[in-house]
């Protein structure tokens, strides 16, 4: 009876990774219906974009604002993703907290970093939100009339 919540934890999570996958098959089989092409031209040029574009987000900083709000939001990505590998961790081993004994006081300072940057992202993005809308719906009455 002990070992009840993890038995169930293990089947949702079992079936949760059999949905993805046969999702994730369908996707591949979608992809594969395409056509191939030679991208064998510029290796050199190829492998630099890839560096410098999609790894290294480079059109990000242009704009130094952006690159911080995306530095925050990439930051707090990594660590959510963290912490939903030891809720995971939590849940088949029915333990709580499962980093704290080994991060000790900084699992506290990324815990409360993330839910402090969140916080600040998300009033930041309703204050904008607010103004778009109230911008918008200005123009459109003066449009309209």
């Amino acid at each position: 009876m002990q070992y009840l919540p993890q038995i169930g934890f293990l089947v949702l999570a079992v079936l949760g990774i059999g949905l993805f996958t046969k999702k994730a098959s369908e996707i591949k089989r979608n992809i594969f219906l395409g056509k191939d092409e030679d991208l064998s031209d510029q290796p050199g040029k190829r492998w630099k974009n890839l560096i410098l574009l999609a790894l290294g987000q480079k059109k990000m900083f242009k704009n130094p604002l952006v690159a911080v709000m995306h530095l925050i939001i990439y930051a707090g990505f990594i660590i959510i993703n963290l912490e939903v590998l030891e809720i995971v961790l939590d849940g088949l081993l029915g333990t709580h907290r499962l980093f704290l004994p080994y991060l000790g006081g900084f699992y506290s300072f990324l815990i409360n970093t993330t839910l402090s940057s969140s916080h600040f992202l998300q009033i930041y993005l309703d204050y904008q939100s607010f103004y778009n809308f109230i911008v918008f719906t200005f123009i459109s009455l003066i449009k309209s009339s």
